[in-house]
């Protein structure tokens, strides 16, 4: 499946020449391959942890998160103990729930939402069951680990607002939010439909984008993420797609997570598949700050002839046809507030190829 975020492309001329055959210089470090939200048989996953380790490595994932709901016990099987070239990172995904186990889901129910929490060790409290998102937030802010809000727009976990205090990232691009965006005309970005709406099944890719820039713009600086949210396999979902290219020194725990804390991230449909990258001078990336007038650096792989647009804080910037592979373009960042990219084939539904975090700019 393949996924959408916006389906109307603007054609601009970007401001300055292409440059072709590029040096690509950058801090140290490199871009490693993660899928942040995965299932196995510890939970709702049909797979064993060492099944979705095997994916991943045969896929080009340098790491991937198991995030089982709700529990600490996948920590415990042996795929945590070996590297067999890929990082297992340790996770669970928070669930609040009706009753202590789980078995009487109130889908009615106020605040009903799903976080991811990574970097959880054995010890590492379970916050799950009764209590409510800003208390586990609470209880989550003295215990080293990273949040994630997942698929903020489902319509039985939906994030029940737009408060992301103590939150460090959101799904912007979800596999399963694809099936409901592949057919008919784009919903306006700026919707705001209830949560029980049925337009709540619709579009919902999209409109977490459009969550994510409203985030931005209240000066909330949220890590944008692609995940898979992977539990079934066998042909339906691929563990590598989509998922989140982070930058770090290393494929350590700590260092993987640091890199998405920090927002140092590019978001692509697949580890070694077309990709777009957005740099600031003195190698500032996404997740950085920039002064205004600084000159942003536009980076394209493997998309000759498909569609990259640039957004500023006022929407759609830019846009322009891919002409050559590479391709790099000059971005004046012009305007206050922040700039990232998204990288799209030329046609009407589930566009979407790879996508920057925002830099941003004062």
């Amino acid at each position: 499946m393949r996924h959408l975020l916006l389906a109307l492309l603007v054609l601009a001329p970007l401001p300055a020449l292409a440059i072709p055959n590029p040096a690509v210089p950058g801090p140290e470090g490199r871009w490693f391959a993660v899928q942040l939200h995965a299932h196995s048989r510890y939970s709702d996953g049909i797979h064993p942890i060492a099944d979705l380790v095997k994916w991943a490595r045969e896929g080009g994932l340098d790491a991937i998160a198991v995030t089982d709901h709700n529990t600490n016990a996948h920590l415990a099987d042996p795929v945590f103990q070996a590297d067999q070239g890929v990082t297992v990172i340790p996770a669970y995904e928070w669930t609040e729930l009706e009753g202590p186990n789980g078995k009487h889901l109130n889908l009615d129910g106020p605040e009903r939402c799903h976080m991811s929490v990574w970097g959880i060790k054995p010890a590492t409290p379970i916050l799950s069951g009764l209590l409510k998102r800003d208390a586990m937030l609470a209880l989550a802010a003295g215990q080293d680990v990273v949040i994630g809000a997942n698929h903020p727009f489902e319509p039985r976990f939906p994030w029940p607002d737009e408060n992301f205090t103590g939150v460090n990232t959101v799904e912007v691009w979800q596999w399963q939010y694809g099936l409901d965006e592949a057919a008919g005309a784009p919903l306006p970005a700026n919707i705001h439909a209830p949560h029980h709406a049925p337009v709540e099944f619709l579009y919902r890719n999209t409109r977490a984008q459009a969550l994510w820039t409203r985030q931005l713009k209240a000066g909330h600086r949220l890590t944008p993420v692609a995940v898979c949210d992977f539990h079934v396999g066998a042909g339906v979902q691929a563990v590598v797609s989509p998922c989140t290219l982070v930058w770090a020194k290393s494929r350590s725990v700590p260092d993987l997570l640091n890199g998405l804390k920090a927002g140092h991230v590019t978001l692509v449909e697949e580890p070694h598949g077309p990709r777009v990258e957005l740099w600031g001078p003195h190698d500032a990336m996404p997740g950085d700050e920039v002064p205004k007038g600084a000159k942003l650096q536009l980076r394209v792989t493997g998309a000759q002839g498909q569609a990259v647009t640039v957004f500023d804080a006022d929407g759609v910037a830019s846009t322009i046809e891919v002409p050559m592979d590479p391709y790099v373009q000059e971005v004046p960042a012009v305007k206050a507030g922040f700039y990232y990219a998204r990288l799209d084939r030329k046609r009407a539904y589930n566009p979407i190829l790879s996508m920057t975090g925002a830099i941003f700019v004062k």
